[in-house]
This record gives structure tokens, sequence and C-alpha cells, in this order.
């Protein structure tokens, strides 16, 4: 049986966010405010107890975080990465 996803906590969850967009191996999150016109990389912020993404440029608050961003796969995908990076 699969296992239940583990709820992360709000700090936990933004340096997730922070984390994929500092990666530099993966596309960023980007904004698709302004009519789908606006490309600016989005930022994790709290706002009234909920995780949402921010476009510093234009303002949009998109707030739907994409599981995979937060999932554990991903982040013990990118600790491995800087594992390596740190031995090179």
């Amino acid at each position: 049986m699969p296992e239940e996803p583990k709820t992360l906590t709000p700090e936990e969850a933004l340096r997730r966010i922070e984390r994929w967009q500092m990666a530099g191996f993966v596309h960023p999150l980007t904004c698709g405010g302004l009519n789908d016109t606006c490309r600016a990389d989005l930022k994790g912020e709290l706002r009234e107890g909920k995780v949402v993404l921010v476009c510093s440029s234009c303002g949009h608050v998109q707030t739907h975080v994409p599981e995979h961003v937060l999932s554990d796969a991903t982040d013990s995908a990118f600790r491995l990465m800087e594992a390596l990076r740190q031995k090179a």
C-alpha cells in the first residue's frame, strides 16, 4: 500500500521552494500573470497561514505549489546533488 504523503510545515515547504528556485539544474517556477505575459521567477511566501508563490515583478499570487517541488523524492535528489557538488 502506498505511503501517505507527509504534511510539511510551512517553513519546510518554503525551504523546498527556495531550494528548487536556486538549484540551477531545473527550470524555476515562473509567473503566468498579466494574461500569461509575465515570466519572472516566483518566490514562496507565507500569507494568512498558507504557502503561496508570489511574483516580485507583477505581484501575481499563485496559490498552487506543484507537488513535485515539495516531494520527498525531489528533496532527496537535491540533497544528493548538493553532496556531489561539495565533493567536486
